[in-house]
């Protein structure tokens, strides 16, 4: 009698370990499938081809339009470059099931990629294409963080793992991988801002992008004689701040 309810007891278990099992393996294929093709979550679309942006509301064709042309105009002269391929935009409004998802890295992000995933996909939080701006909890981020600047720094993210490859840029130092993309947005750091870093004065990130630290060392390596993108790519030492960049020349003695 305690034999046959053992026998039992262990058929129930072994039901329930399979049924919970095949749960987490389906959760785990949905998850991967939206990570991998979000657009199942997102039915609205607008955009030129190029930059194509994917909404759970609808969007302004002209809009989208203007904003992907002026986005696709600035990649030209950033030092990666535009892709050679259609990019996708994913707005997830800042609330909800999708932003939970796609955002669950850094909730606090304006803008995250995936590139290990997918070299075509961006995910941004809330989006205004009429005004141009990327906004956080209904507000616009101030300039220079506009939504060009949002949708050329994440796509850098892109072409960094595309030139690169996604093993190396996984190993590339921070100040590398968020530098590169604030330099291509927003260009090489100027003279005020480099004096400001060195002096160690607080820089704003509304008005000097994300990483001004970051952009000011990529500005001061790239400034080495010899040194080109591809060998700032390829190093692999940290930054602790912008007086001690990485590969800075050695100040003259005298």
């Amino acid at each position: 009698m305690l034999a046959m309810a053992s026998r039992k007891t262990h058929r129930i278990i072994n039901a329930v370990a399979l049924l919970a099992g095949g749960v987490c393996v389906s959760a785990v294929l949905a998850f991967g499938s939206l990570m991998a093709a979000p657009a199942l979550a997102f039915p609205h679309s607008a955009g030129d081809g190029r930059i194509m942006f994917h909404s759970t509301e609808p969007l302004a064709q002209d809009a989208a339009l203007r904003v992907a042309a002026a986005a696709w105009a600035a990649l030209q002269d950033t030092p990666l470059g535009a892709p050679d391929h259609q990019i996708d935009i994913f707005v997830t409004g800042g609330r909800g099931w999708r932003h939970w998802l796609f955002f669950r890295p850094a909730p606090w992000a304006g803008g995250l990629t995936y590139p290990f995933l997918s070299q075509r996909n961006v995910f941004l939080r809330e989006v205004d294409l009429e005004a141009g701006q990327l906004l956080w909890a209904g507000e616009p981020v101030s300039d220079p963080r506009d939504l060009t600047y949002y949708l050329v720094h994440e796509i850098t993210h892109l072409r960094h793992a595309a030139v690169a490859g996604r093993l190396s840029m996984v190993m590339t130092p921070r100040w590398i991988r968020e530098g590169v993309p604030d330099v291509a947005a927003l260009g090489l750091a100027d003279g005020d801002l480099i004096t400001r870093a060195m002096a160690g004065d607080e820089l704003g990130r509304d008005s000097f992008g994300s990483y001004p630290s970051e952009r000011v060392c990529v500005t001061l390596v790239l400034a080495r004689p010899g040194m080109d993108m591809a060998g700032l790519l390829a190093l692999r030492s940290g930054m602790h701040a912008p007086t001690n960049c990485p590969a800075l020349p050695i100040p003259d003695s005298d």
